[in-house]
Parts: C-alpha cells; structure tokens; sequence
C-alpha cells in the first residue's frame, strides 16, 4: 500500500489503466487505496471506453440518453452511477442499471435531460473520453428551442469532452440547417466512421448542400455510409447541379478510404459515372472501397491487370454495385 501511494501519479495511473476490470476489487482493500482509484477515476481520460451512447431526441425539449457500459468495468464509473441516482425520479428509466448479454455483460443507464439543464453539463465530465458508438436520432423538424439553440447543440456539449469515436451515426440530419453544428463535432472528435442519412426532397438546394458537407468533412474520417430517402416524389430534385463523380473522387483524396452511397431512393450516377469512378480508383494506385445503387444496367467495368474487386447485384429494379481495391482497405466492409 505505502509503495503504491508513493509512486508518481502518472506511474499509478498506468497501473490503473491495466487493471479496469479489477477497479471494484483495489477500492475494497482499504480507505487509502479507495481513494487513489477515486482519483484515477476523477480524470475522464483515465476511464475504460464506453461501448455506446445512443440520444434521442424526445417530444418537447429534451433528448433520451443511453450509456452502455462493460459490466465488468462499471466500478471505474461510479461517479457516473451517483449521478444517475440522484436525479429525480422522472428522469430515470425502467431501463437504468439493466444488465443485459450481448457479446459483453453491459451495464446500461438510461436518462432523460431537459435541453439546457445543468445536467448536460455536469454528465459530459462524468463520462469516458472515448466511445465505440455514438448514435444521434432525430424525430422532428429541427428548430430552435426558447434559447435560440438547436438539438445538436446540446448533443454537441454533452459530447464535448469525448475525443475519440469509433462510429458515429446521424439520423435524419436536417443537412440544410444542423450542418454547420455537425461538422464543428466531427471535428472536435477523432471519429473513424461517420453513417448519416438526408431527405433528398426537403429543397432542391439539399443535393447541393449535401455535396459541400461531404467535401468539408473528407479530411476528418476514414469511412463514410451516407443514406439518401426520401419523402416526396420529387427527390431527384437539384441532383443535375451536382458532378457527382468529381465528388465522389475529391473526397478519395482526403482521408476517406470506404464510402457507401445508399442511393435506393435518388439517381445519383450513371452506369458510364461508376467505370469513370472506378477506373480513376484504380490509377491513383491507394486502397480504396466504393459502393453505391444504380437505377438502369451496369456497362462492364474494365480495367488492366487484378487489381479491381467488384461484385455487382441486382435489387428489386436497382443494382448494387461494390468495388474496392486488391487488398482493400484495413478497415473496409466485406464484400457479401
């Protein structure tokens, strides 16, 4: 015990940082040794990675949020578990503190936090600087609350001392409005992969606008899953103002090394744009994943020597298309 408490602090903290799933054990052995792992525990940049964080957004104005944690790791959060009990009971859910099995034993805390509350504030210092999976839901017109303040800004100081992602999912981004707030988190954060989905039929300006999202975003994050649906008939409106194919090869130039183009809903390319696409891939001579829906029958896609991967389906009236390079990217999905 006097060795441990005598070490440097940095030196006792990397013993901690190996021994996570023992934290509950070392805080029983005595007072002394308590306190020491409360102080490692205090830094946000010392605790174990969360598995997920899922906020939705409720009626009114506030957001559900969900933190998944490994069970076994838990005791390093118990700052967090404090937090939660002293909340009032209306903020808390049936599913606080369930555990269930799925691959890991998860610890799983499930709260309700009024935009603009302290809560937010005093919640995003009690949680790990790192996180697997983050999912971000929205269910309604985004506008702004009595403080001029949109959902993603919340969204946006809850998360604001997380530094590394794993996944982050958007659903339903609002392009035309939330886009500037979105981009200033993805580049607050080291976020690997990045899914969001766009309502192509919102404006004929979403298109274009989701082009310029796309361009900006192409140097923070290595994959890239973007969803284009729909919710009107006119969703290939504002789809002519766009080169999609300079679009597509402008964020290849960045750090983006797998992009999946869900185009189900909106004709984004023609069979002649996806064998310029994979054609120009291939000469840059980078790994690379591409993949993305065709809406009339792919012309045969050639190229010199084995070096393009491709396998082409046929969906419903559509065609997938997925192409990566030989090897593919480290962390490019596999092809079915």
């Amino acid at each position: 015990e006097c060795l441990l408490s005598h070490l440097p602090s940095e030196l006792r903290f990397k013993i901690f940082d190996l021994l996570t799933e023992s934290i509950g054990e070392l805080r029983m052995v005595s007072k002394s040794w308590r306190q020491l792992v409360d102080n490692w525990a205090a830094v946000p940049v010392n605790l174990p990675e969360l598995l997920q964080i899922d906020m939705i957004e409720n009626e009114g104005s506030s957001m559900n949020v969900i933190i998944d944690i490994r069970k076994t790791e838990k005791a390093c959060f118990g700052k967090l578990r404090s937090f939660v009990k002293q909340l009032p009971r209306e903020s808390k859910n049936q599913m606080e503190e369930s555990e269930t099995t799925n691959f890991h034993q998860i610890y799983r805390v499930s709260i309700d936090l009024s935009f603009g509350s302290a809560s937010i504030d005093r919640l995003s210092f009690l949680i790990s600087t790192k996180c697997k999976k983050v999912t971000i839901a929205k269910y309604h017109k985004d506008k702004a609350s009595d403080d001029g303040r949109h959902y993603i800004n919340y969204v946006s100081d809850l998360m604001k001392n997380l530094k590394y992602i794993d996944e982050l999912t958007y659903w339903r981004h609002d392009v035309n409005e939330e886009s500037a707030n979105l981009l200033r988190l993805i580049r607050q954060i080291s976020i690997q992969n990045v899914t969001f989905s766009v309502d192509v039929s919102c404006t004929s300006f979403t298109l274009p606008m989701t082009r310029d999202f796309l361009l900006k975003i192409r140097e923070n994050i290595e994959m890239l899953n973007c969803t284009f649906h729909a919710t009107a008939t006119n969703s290939n409106e504002g789809s002519d103002n766009v080169d999609w194919v300079e679009t597509v090869l402008t964020m290849f130039q960045g750090s983006i090394q797998s992009i999946k183009m869900e185009t189900h809903y909106v004709c984004l390319f023609t069979p002649n744009d996806v064998c310029q696409i994979a054609k120009a891939l291939v000469a840059r001579g980078e790994p690379f994943h591409f993949k993305t829906f065709l809406h009339e029958k792919p012309q045969p896609i050639i190229v010199k020597g084995n070096i393009l991967r491709k396998k082409i389906a046929k969906f419903s009236n559509q065609w997938i298309i997925d192409l990566s390079s030989r090897p593919p990217p480290p962390r490019a999905p596999l092809m079915c």
